[in-house]
């Protein structure tokens, strides 16, 4: 056996990454000491804060850094020092005091009269932001131009290793094209798109003008860092936007600082071109408070790990993140109506649940935000947008996931009834093997996903392993087990015509004509030298087991592969499949429609098991559909209902088949003659054989023509019954009364308690069918029975 590759293995060789890491520890000392600076030192020499967008516009790039005009001048938050255009950083004032003015922005007129902020409740701010939100986004109307941010050069070893083309920024054309904007030091214009250089195709450059936005937050680290930082906790946000059909998703990755007291968030992004976490407490939009307070976290964020500490992998992650387009975010969380005891108790409860009674926990709601990247020159509006608290999204998740848990250990039961019932081989072939197929494949996809969500949301691992183990449990040993029995009850059957099938012919004459050919064929070829065959070995369970197994999980891989990749696809054809695979899996009872037809058959599966399966299987589909469910499903009552219909009208053919015949809705002039055991008798017919000798007495219902009651004995239980007879005797004028099946449905009813066999012997239903299961012979004369 080879060994595994050594830890450095794609890394340059051990000398290169020596002085890229010591080049590297020394930007990072370099970061370190300007995150801990005061507000008026600025940026610092922080990768990719070089330029502001002051010396953008005034047509300056990084080849005349430092420039001497802005030596030892105290930082404003404005585009002549700041990252951020002015119009930026107007709005994201204007996010941050949605609900109390937080922020004052050099410049702006105090006289001028405008609406003051107000609280929208009248309680304390989240102190936890854990948890996910969904809303949407809208691109803003403001142009702005693209900031040049380089690679530092030390990386210029590690991509010429890795072969990564400089197409991180802008350089690249500013270097080769000499008329390009930059490349001078004339001034710009945003508002003149032919100097702004074309975008990159690259990880987070949206192009779409609207779509919708999921954004996940979560605490950073020990609470007790965030109580020495006054009202700063670290956090992290992952932000997902879509368009709208979902035909693209772009990623960003920030962190950053939540203020508990305003419920204000700013974050930014961190690769090898844009140290935006150094930059953080400077993003904070003025000095005060909130500056102090997050330099104060970020510097103990930052100095957990040593220098020396650092593996060469993170400068090795650092550019491949520089390949993305860089962001710094703006958010509110909007304030709720608890005061701050409340969310204490739920905040404790949450973290540690033994019981304690508490308020409800108030959702998280964004009112407003602002992404905007610097280098891709974009600026997006975050809409309102909401969502559960984290914890209480996991515990909706068990709710879910112990729901569908009850679902199979039912359908367990419903199996193991319906296994009890028809465990011989006359049963056995009555049933469809694809019916059984199609629930199991449902059974066993689902025990895949399962599966792997359990190794996907590690909170719930336990409950999404107990919900696989079941699904499998059901899937893999009930149902396999039952579809094994019915294809090895089925294994024989011979190749038969449609219209061979239809007739229902018995299998004992099917075999006695096949003998009969053979016996033929064989006398007409006695001359012609045979040559030897070889006899194809039976079938037996284990053989059939090894097959379908095989043919199980190499099909149930298949599905999880494909259901991975459907994940992927855009909204409207994840949407189609969705409904198609559902419409699929929902139309398991076709096959024993299909079934019944091709044998003759009136009955099948239990009706217990038919209902209690299909009410089991459209719950599921019902929930997700019409219901507020943590998956976010959209609704539609339309697909419910057609899904509902769909069922019962598969129930219903499957009674009107055990009612009226397996092929009432077959023309009969296109189909052979079927054997009836529920035939409506004459007074004629017990006149000629029909188990006479048993016959006692005939009492009349009614006048000379109704329907006449005669008593039977059933050779089987040895007891009395009564069944149905029609006075077709006529009244002496050669008018006959006869009453047919459509027009009695009195005596159709009655029909169904008493089964007359093709020998003409009487029995009760319930007692020939008992027969049946074991044999297909009458029990007086031993003769072969039609398939029921």
């Amino acid at each position: 056996m080879s060994s595994s590759p050594p830890a450095d293995s794609g890394y340059p060789p051990v000398s290169d990454r020596r002085k890229i890491m010591s080049q590297f520890r020394d930007e990072l000392q370099e970061s370190r000491n300007a995150l801990a600076a005061s507000y008026s030192a600025g940026y610092g020499n922080l990768t990719g804060f070089k330029l502001s967008y002051g010396d953008l516009v005034a047509g300056r790039n990084l080849s005349g850094w430092p420039f001497a005009d802005r030596k030892d001048l105290p930082f404003q938050e404005n585009q002549k020092y700041s990252i951020l255009p002015d119009s930026v950083s107007r709005r994201a004032a204007e996010v941050w005091n949605t609900e109390e003015e937080v922020v004052k922005l050099p410049g702006d007129d105090s006289t001028e009269t405008t609406t003051p902020p107000t609280r929208l409740h009248t309680g304390a701010f989240h102190q936890n932001v854990t948890g996910t939100i969904r809303g949407s986004f809208h691109r803003r109307d403001i142009s702005v131009l693209p900031i040049q941010m380089e690679v530092p050069a030390y990386y210029d070893k590690l991509k010429e290793y890795r072969q990564i083309r400089n197409e991180i920024g802008y350089a690249a054309e500013v270097n080769a094209d000499s008329s390009s904007p930059f490349a001078d030091n004339s001034p710009i214009s945003a508002s003149d798109s032919s100097q702004i250089p074309p975008p990159i195709n690259r990880p987070g450059n949206v192009t779409a003008d609207e779509g919708t936005a999921r954004i996940g937050f979560s605490n950073w680290g020990d609470p007790s860092v965030a109580e020495t930082a006054g009202d700063a906790t670290a956090i992290d946000i992952a932000i997902k936007l879509n368009d709208p059909g979902e035909h693209t998703e772009d990623q960003v990755i920030m962190s950053g600082v939540y203020h508990r007291d305003t419920g204000n968030v700013v974050a930014a992004t961190r690769s090898a071109k844009f140290a935006g976490l150094y930059a953080i407490p400077q993003l904070n939009l003025a000095a005060g408070k909130h500056f102090n307070s997050s330099r104060e976290l970020y510097v103990q964020r930052m100095n957990q790990t040593a220098l020396e500490d650092l593996e060469f992998g993170l400068v090795d992650q650092l550019l491949e993140d520089s390949a993305n387009c860089e962001y710094i975010a703006y958010m509110h969380v909007e304030s709720t109506d608890l005061d701050l005891s409340d969310l204490q108790q739920i905040d404790d409860e949450l973290a540690n649940p033994v019981g304690r009674p508490h308020r409800p926990v108030p959702k998280l709601k964004i009112t407003s935000g602002l992404l905007y990247s610097p280098d891709c020159g974009i600026v997006l509006d975050l809409d309102v947008a909401e969502g559960p608290r984290g914890e209480v999204f996991t515990k909706s998740i068990q709710h879910v996931i112990m729901g569908a848990a009850i679902l199979i250990l039912a359908q367990i039961w419903l199996f193991i009834n319906q296994m009890n019932a028809t465990n011989t081989p006359s049963t056995l072939s009555r049933l469809a093997f694809w019916t059984i197929a199609t629930i199991n494949m449902a059974d066993g996809a689902f025990s895949m996903i399962a599966l792997l969500c359990s190794m996907i949301f590690k909170d719930l691992y336990l409950q999404f392993v107990v919900c696989a183990f079941l699904a499998f449990t059901c899937s893999s040993i009930y149902e396999m087990k039952y579809n094994i029995m019915v294809y090895a009850a089925q294994a024989n059957e011979r190749p038969i015509t449609w219209r061979t099938a239809l007739q229902g012919t018995p299998v004992d004459d099917q075999n006695a004509a096949a003998e009969g050919e053979d016996t033929e064929a064989a006398t007409t070829a006695a001359e012609t030298p045979a040559e030897p065959t070889v006899p194809s070995p039976p079938l037996d369970e284990q053989s059939i087991a090894a097959q379908l197994y095989t043919r199980y999980f190499f099909g149930m891989l298949l599905f999880l592969f494909f259901g991975l990749n459907v994940t992927m696809w855009p909204t409207k054809q994840r949407m189609i499949f969705e409904y198609i695979i559902l419409t699929v899996f929902n139309s398991y009872w076709l096959p024993q429609i299909y079934r019944n037809v091709i044998r003759g058959s009136r009955k099948s599966f239990l009706w217990q098991f038919m209902i209690g399966t299909s009410i089991l299987r459209v719950i599921p589909v019902a929930y997700a559909f019409l219901f507020p469910n943590p998956f976010y499903h959209h609704n539609d009552y339309k697909f419910v209902i057609f899904l509902t219909l769909w069922l019962s009208f598969q129930l219903l053919i499957l009674f009107l088949q055990e009612l009226l015949g397996p092929r009432f809705f077959l023309p009969e002039k296109y189909l052979p003659k079927t054997y009836n055991y529920h035939p409506l008798l004459t007074k004629g017919d017990l006149e000629n054989g029909y188990n006479f000798e048993s016959f006692d007495s005939i009492d009349s219902d009614g006048p000379t023509g109704s329907t006449l009651r005669c008593k039977l004995d059933c050779a089987i239980c040895m007891q009395s019954m009564k069944i149905p007879v029609i006075d077709n005797t006529g009244d002496g004028d050669g008018n006959e009364n006869s009453h047919s099946l459509a027009s009695n449905a009195i005596n159709l009813m009655a029909t169904r308690g008493y089964m007359v066999t093709p020998c003409r012997h009487i029995f009760h239903t319930e007692c020939l069918e008992g027969w049946m299961k074991y044999k297909l012979q009458c029990p007086v004369c031993r003769n072969s029975l039609p398939p029921l």
